[in-house]
């Protein structure tokens, strides 16, 4: 008997947390049916032949980011985790890249990215956003009373805020005698000391939890930022390419992984209450 009402919680727990992600799925169903049915349309009326794939990929990436933020946020009102809401900030934030080359595709000068100002500005919240990652693993270090390895990845979000924007502002705004180059030198060092090793960090340390404590969520999270250190891994050198096109498809991947892994670990944290007592800080 006492199974079967622990069971019924859960599942009635299950629902309720996962209310929110019927609406996302027809949000992303409603957007594949958009550009498979007017894209001649769209790509007539608006002249943006060349850019129909990044206004697409651009579109759906800020969609999932958004979802994702909003999705923490919520979480965040509901538990007032600080790490939630740090993480919340950082989705919503990087969002704003994504955004701006939704408006470069559809010829918006101010969105042209290829002017070193305008893609400092865009790109400068990829700093921002695995900032708020790395530092929101410090404040769960810290609350298990790993003080150790908590003020290491305090440190880390540190120098990735201030070696990251040095780093743009010095080959952006200091050195940008050839914007090509320019942009080309600065996301070819950002991306490969910094940006992606600090994802591969977050993937490794989620995977690690999710194992250890059992919860699939977490490693669903883990393995979705593993997908995204690898996109950009080889996103870096192909701008311009096709190849660049198949990379953004496969971060797109990735950013479905992580926002699947955020849901579903609202309803497994009830599974772990109820069948460890315990409650989980992340």
């Amino acid at each position: 008997m006492g199974g079967e009402i622990l069971g019924d919680n859960v599942k009635n727990n299950f629902i309720k947390e996962n209310s929110t992600f019927l609406p996302i799925l027809i949000m992303l169903l409603f957007l594949g049916y958009i550009f498979y049915a007017y894209h001649i349309e769209i790509t007539t009326n608006l002249g943006i032949e060349k850019t129909y794939g990044l206004l697409c990929l651009s579109l759906i990436s800020a969609v999932l980011l958004i979802t994702t933020g909003a999705f923490l946020l919520w979480r965040w009102i509901k538990s007032n985790d600080k790490t939630t809401l740090i993480w919340s900030i950082s989705f919503l934030l990087y969002s704003v890249t994504f955004i701006g080359l939704i408006f470069k595709s559809l010829g918006f000068s101010w969105a042209n990215d290829k002017i070193p100002e305008i893609f400092f500005f865009f790109r400068q919240f990829m700093i921002i956003w695995v900032a708020g990652m790395i530092y929101g693993l410090y404040n769960i270090l810290k609350d298990r009373k790993k003080t150790y390895q908590s003020w290491l990845f305090r440190i880390l979000a540190s120098l990735i805020i201030i070696a990251g924007y040095a780093w743009f502002y010095y080959n952006l705004i200091l050195n940008a005698t050839v914007a090509d180059v320019a942009i080309h030198t600065t996301m070819l060092g950002f991306i490969n000391f910094m940006f992606v090793p600090a994802c591969v960090i977050i993937s490794y340390l989620f995977l690690k939890f999710g194992k250890t404590e059992g919860i699939k969520s977490i490693r669903i999270i883990g393995f979705g930022f593993l997908i995204l250190a690898i996109s950009y891994m080889l996103w870096a050198p192909f701008h311009d390419d096709v190849f660049y096109f198949i990379c953004y498809s496969v971060f797109v991947l990735s950013l479905i992984c992580i926002l699947i892994g955020f849901v579903l670990l609202a309803s497994e944290k009830y599974r772990i209450f109820y069948n460890k007592n315990t409650s989980m800080t992340i």
